[in-house]
């Protein structure tokens, strides 16, 4: 599997490939079209630019080398928490990168999210970052994945006000054990 940038001219097939159902969504994408379509696009203008990093970042995950977005698997993002948007990521700390992924219906099963937070985490780290999560509490797939990646769930639960869709959310959140 490959994990490829998703660059802003791609934000509308994003859109229209996830739309389908956005009960499946991570809680830190948003779910109204207008704001999905800004959330990609400024991915690629680079919100948060240190040296070489640029957060956030937003991917696809794609089977082979060649292949195009239309093919894709799956999606996974990564956000800087910095001193503006901190109290979205409770249980995180400034600097830490919150990763969010899903894999796509019909592939489901195949490792497409383990692979994604796999890459994804080596990522963050590499850029000098620590990696958190935060998984809805009734997904126990994804938990699963977590710890399959070396994540342990952090402290309680949470409720969050959803910013995007405004609907409160039972969250669980994991850091990489050390």
């Amino acid at each position: 599997m490959y994990l490829k940038s998703i660059e802003s001219d791609q934000a509308e097939q994003v859109w229209n490939i996830v739309s389908a159902d956005l009960n499946k969504l991570p809680n830190t994408w948003p779910k109204l079209r207008h704001r999905f379509l800004e959330w990609v696009a400024v991915s690629s203008r680079g919100a948060h630019k240190r040296d070489v990093e640029i957060y956030p970042k937003r991917f696809y995950i794609v089977e082979n080398e060649n292949d195009n977005i239309d093919l894709c698997l799956g999606f996974a993002s990564a956000d800087l928490v910095d001193e503006n948007n901190e109290s979205h990521f409770m249980l995180a700390d400034v600097n830490d990168v919150n990763i969010s992924y899903m894999t796509l219906p019909k592939h489901l099963g195949k490792g497409v999210s383990t692979f994604a937070l796999s890459k994804v985490k080596d990522i963050v780290i590499s850029d000098g970052h620590k990696p958190v999560l935060r998984i809805a509490s009734w997904n126990e797939a994804s938990m699963r994945i977590a710890q399959k990646c070396g994540f342990e769930q952090a402290g309680a639960d949470i409720v969050i006000q959803d910013s995007f869709d405004y609907e409160p959310t039972l969250l669980k959140v994991f850091h990489l054990v050390s």
